[in-house]
């Protein structure tokens, strides 16, 4: 088990299992008496005492299978509970006061931002803290409304906001159903090496995206239109049959989801895509850098061929060598506009669904 701090464990055949703090050896206790051992095949790996203030933490982790769950421990290291699910009310408003914020700050860095800048409230996590929010993350969003799917582009088109930046004031705007076609059209067209630029849907501006997800069912770009603001996303998901993809477009501001193509998978398409966010903000989490994609006006042009946006019919606009700071912006606006767009469930102590990481590592 690894050191956190000044935190470090031990444990022999025959004694409890101890965790060392600041030199003194304290057993890990179950409803007040010594642990001496985990279930079969379950091990700790580390725990940590910085990311809250109320309780330590501890990361078990099965070595066969790979599952991972977290533990909750009070001060006098008296296990509370294995995952959000299991914490008694109490338990839980301490510790969403110190976890939700921060899971807000990564939900609108991830889905909304598109400064390049990592806020600074992620910045100070370290490696340890920012493993325990992806595991909680994930449980934490299935609190709130899931995204609205689309099956095929809509023949009228979509209703999209410009973004934060945008000379009208965000109003939204008709999208027509050929733009949305044709990023579709140009995610079928990558080779999922490298990112050709595509128009953003409400500016018109030239884009290349940042891979932010790539794995055996994702391939996803993110673009941010420093323009007016817009951040969506581009991608596909791989289906049953070799080598098949479906595309499909994110417009994280509408909480939308289009599937751009209709065919008999799409029930298990739709099932994949509604955890679609939360994938999304764990990779933002795993990433130092964050999803940086701004690229200047001269480095576009130089790296694209001839031809491959000229031949759109639109003419290539200028780009700002930066990205825009949002005048006035704070940590509040984030939890309001959070909040509008996902319809939160959650209360003081709301209720999380089971997640199968939380049911594993009960102890014996």
């Amino acid at each position: 088990m690894t050191e956190s701090g000044s935190v470090s464990a031990t444990t022999t055949r025959e004694g409890p299992f101890r965790i060392i703090v600041d030199g003194v050896r304290c057993p890990l206790l179950i409803e007040g008496k010594p642990l001496h051992r985990f279930a079969p095949g379950w091990q700790p790996v580390f725990m940590n005492t910085t990311l809250l203030p109320s309780h330590s933490l501890l990361l078990l982790e099965h070595g066969e299978s790979g599952r991972k769950t977290v533990w909750f421990l009070d001060e006098m290291l008296n296990f509370r509970g294995a995952g959000l699910k299991n914490l008694g009310t109490d338990d839980h408003a301490e510790v969403m006061k110190r976890l939700q914020p921060l899971f807000l700050i990564t939900a609108r860095s991830a889905l909304f931002a598109a400064s390049r800048a990592r806020p600074p409230e992620l910045r100070t996590l370290n490696s340890e803290a920012i493993t325990l929010c992806s595991l909680l993350l994930p449980i934490w969003m299935q609190t709130l409304e899931a995204p609205r799917i689309l099956k095929g582009i809509p023949a009228a088109g979509l209703s999209l906001s410009p973004g934060p930046l945008a000379e009208n004031g965000n109003t939204p705007i008709s999208v027509p159903a050929a733009r949305l076609q044709l990023l579709a059209d140009m995610e079928l067209a990558t080779d999922h090496e490298h990112s050709v630029p595509v128009l953003a849907p409400c500016s018109g501006t030239a884009l290349y995206g940042t891979f932010c997800v790539k794995n055996d069912s994702f391939i996803i770009q993110r673009f941010s239109d420093i323009t007016n603001g817009q951040v969506f996303f581009i991608g596909s998901m791989k289906t049953a049959a070799p080598n098949s993809f479906v595309p499909f477009l994110f417009f994280p501001a509408e909480n939308i989801i289009v599937l751009c193509v209709q065919d008999d998978e799409t029930s298990a398409s739709e099932i994949a895509l509604a955890s679609l966010p939360a994938l999304l903000c764990e990779a933002y989490l795993s990433r130092p850098e964050g999803f940086s994609n701004t690229m200047t006006q001269s480095s576009l042009l130089s790296s694209m061929q001839l031809g491959a946006v000229s031949s759109l019919g639109v003419r290539l606009p200028s780009l700002p060598s930066e990205a825009p700071e949002y005048a006035g912006e704070d940590w509040q606006d984030t939890v309001t506009e959070i909040s509008r767009i996902f319809t939160s469930s959650w209360s003081d102590s709301p209720t999380v669904a089971e997640s199968e990481t939380e049911e594993e590592g009960n102890q014996e």
